[in-house]
């Protein structure tokens, strides 16, 4: 059973100058393109919820899912959280399987944001489950699930510094001028900024907004810290494609042949980003590095619910 402890697994990343892809799940094509593609190249993955998405599925039949994919596959997997803004949510994520939280309150005033994230960290450390913070805004791009763009707001370093030190998370999401979706023009990366804040915080650096960005600004992020790199708009356009591609072929065909290579056409993208993030072939040296993940007993399901 290859489901590692994230907090190890990102670690190793970061110590060993690669980056984890954390691929949106959105629906069960998803669960089996991203694992078939890190199994493909022998990668560490992770699975990545986005609570923003869950009201285009039901979270608690697809993660599921994702759990038991994460359970019989060969490449180590984590499964996360993302983009929870309160306790509720990072707790419901965990009962449910997530092995990874992310708080953010990034939209929050600095003192508001520490102590948020701090509550959310002791119930999660509890559990033996790592907490990613966020520190400056990341720009949102009209698109797929975002109504309204929303303007960026770089990290400074020093605020990265105080609150990794005052909140204690395990991970911090960095705004260096990449964005969530995909936009006709984008910002130019801060790259001396994600070095300034790579060496005033000992955690492993993420990157939202991973898509749109060429295989050198990937390559820049991980020679400055970053173990792990979200993407999901680039995937979500691969996979539209495909399906116009299958309509086009036949305009009378069905829900399966509407269906039919979109798995694989995720897989394909998957493995080629994992081979850019230089992920390949470290399957073997993560699952050496990382402790298995012993997940959580209902008991413990049920008395974090309780007590909460």
């Amino acid at each position: 059973m290859p489901l590692v402890n994230m907090r190890d697994m990102l670690f190793h990343a970061r110590d060993n100058h690669y980056a984890v892809g954390a691929f949106d799940i959105v629906s069960l094509e998803f669960v089996q393109g991203v694992l078939s593609g890190a199994q493909a190249c022998r990668a560490p993955v992770i699975l990545n919820f986005v609570v923003p998405q869950f009201k285009y599925y039901d979270f608690d039949l697809l993660i599921a899912a994702a759990v038991a994919g994460a359970r019989r596959s060969p490449a180590p997997v984590a499964i996360h959280l993302d983009h929870a803004t309160d306790l509720a949510a990072a707790v419901r994520g965990i009962r449910h399987g997530c092995n990874g939280v992310m708080f953010d309150g990034s939209h929050l005033p600095f003192e508001q944001n520490v102590e948020l994230t701090r509550a959310v960290v002791e119930v999660a450390h509890g559990h033996g489950i790592p907490v990613e913070g966020e520190i400056g805004v990341i720009s949102s791009y009209a698109g797929e699930y975002e109504a309204d763009g929303v303007p960026g707001m770089l990290t400074w370093p020093d605020e990265a510094r105080q609150y990794v030190r005052q909140t204690k998370v395990d991970f911090l999401a960095v705004s260096i001028g990449t964005g969530h979706g995909l936009a006709a023009e984008r910002s130019r990366l801060d790259l001396q900024r994600l070095a300034r804040i790579s060496r005033v915080v000992d955690v492993p650096l993420v990157i939202h907004g991973g898509s749109g960005l060429t295989d050198a600004e990937h390559k820049c992020l991980i020679d400055r810290g970053v173990a792990r790199i979200n993407y999901y708009s680039t995937l979500s356009r691969v996979v539209s494609r495909r399906i116009r591609s299958n309509s086009l072929e036949d305009p009378n065909a069905g829900y399966m042949a509407l269906l039919h290579g979109v798995s694989d056409a995720i897989r394909g993208e998957v493995e080629r980003c994992l081979r850019v993030w230089n992920a390949a072939d470290r399957a073997d040296a993560v699952l050496d590095a990382a402790a298995p993940w012993n997940e959580l007993t209902q008991e413990s399901r049920g008395s974090m619910g309780q007590s909460n």
